[in-house]
């Protein structure tokens, strides 16, 4: 996968959890320093993000990164991360 390409999905990706966890909230969007307990988040907001993101992404958000994050963002950040993670293991299937 080229940078550009990674870059431009890593973006998409990051601004899509946030706009799932402000639908979970019923807020129109986050500041970028919004932290998901100061929203009002708890263990069943974060389980219904988790099974959101999931059913999209393929890859479950850990659910202690809801309560470690410093903010929503970090919260994307790190779930990017695992994304990245979990692709560059994931067996390459078909051929180029």
């Amino acid at each position: 996968m080229d940078a550009d390409r990674s870059s431009g999905d890593r973006s998409a990706s990051v601004e899509r959890f946030l706009t799932v966890v402000a639908e979970v909230f019923g807020v129109e969007e986050l500041a970028a320093g919004d932290h998901f307990l100061d929203l009002g988040g708890d263990s069943l907001d974060a389980v219904i993000v988790m099974d959101r993101i999931d059913l999209e992404f393929g890859v479950r958000p850990e659910l202690d990164m809801f309560f470690q994050s410093e903010s929503v963002s970090d919260l994307a950040q790190r779930w990017w991360e695992q994304v990245v993670q979990v692709r560059s293991s994931a067996p390459m299937l078909g051929g180029d």
